[in-house]
């Protein structure tokens, strides 16, 4: 039988823990839901166009869902979703460059880059518009970790994690962060595999904390799977939308639904 999440937590070692790294989207800010908006406008409008230059099947124009979003770009850079998506619906586009401009929904020139772009700028739209909202049980128990002299991390495959920091206005609360830019410029595979977390967990150590001793905290399957592999002592999931037992099959030790669970 599995322990209680209060139960884990308690029963594990504080003076084991020396470290802690975060993920950003759907456990420090509300703006995992933001991203799936945005990639599904994007996504919907490129499967329901006519492209001279591309055969998308019939079957294969079925609007983008939840289940699509965490099985094909939750936790991945954002050209890799975008090339594991539209492969899963028969496309193959030419990769292109980051500096691609965003798919115009008019223009029958299309890459992966820029349909990444597109959904984006459909993010930093929403953003503007409706700023950051942050998970206020998740802040505190950061803030309660920094006090103790724990040094937090957050690592991220966003490329928008350090605006959506500092606009949150927690950037200072954090030793360093590991993002889509990073894992862009270091060649890094993303989740599972676990580099991007170990990169962290290096830089806010500066190479003195084994993963052993470190906490990683996610709400992505992906995500707590990477931790486990990358051997991180205490993997603890956020189950924020029914996913407890695919946390725990990937490798968590505990999951809970908000940090506000533990006294």
């Amino acid at each position: 039988r599995q322990h209680s999440t209060i139960q884990a937590m308690s029963s594990y070692p504080s003076h084991t823990l020396r470290a802690a790294v975060f993920d950003l989207d759907g456990v420090i800010s509300r703006t995992r839901d933001t991203h799936f908006h945005a990639w599904k406008k994007m996504f919907d409008s490129f499967l329901q166009q006519e492209h001279p230059s591309i055969k998308i099947e019939d079957s294969n124009r079925k609007p983008f869902t939840q289940q699509d979003y965490d099985k094909y770009v939750d936790g991945v850079p954002r050209y890799t979703g975008v090339e594991k998506f539209i492969e899963s619906r028969g496309v193959k586009l030419p990769h292109g460059s980051p500096q691609d401009k965003p798919w115009d929904c008019k223009s029958d020139d299309i890459t992966v880059c820029s349909l990444g772009n597109q959904k984006d700028e459909m993010f930093q739209q929403v953003l503007e518009e409706k700023g950051v909202v942050l998970f206020d049980s998740t802040v505190r128990a950061i803030k309660h970790l920094v006090e103790m002299g724990v040094p937090v991390g957050v690592a991220s495959s966003s490329k928008n994690c350090k605006p959506v920091l500092k606009q949150g206005g927690i950037e200072d609360l954090f030793v360093d962060v590991v993002d889509g830019v990073d894992i862009e410029q270091d060649n890094m595979k993303g989740k599972p595999d676990p580099d991007m977390f170990l990169l962290c967990l290096k830089k806010i150590s500066k190479d003195k904390i084994e993963p052993a001793q470190c906490m990683l905290v996610e709400d992505a399957q992906m995500g707590v799977q990477a931790g486990h592999q990358g051997g991180f002592g205490f993997v603890v999931g956020v189950d924020r939308g029914g996913n407890r037992d695919a946390l725990m099959k990937g490798g968590a030790h505990a999951v809970f639904k908000d940090f506000q669970e533990i006294p």
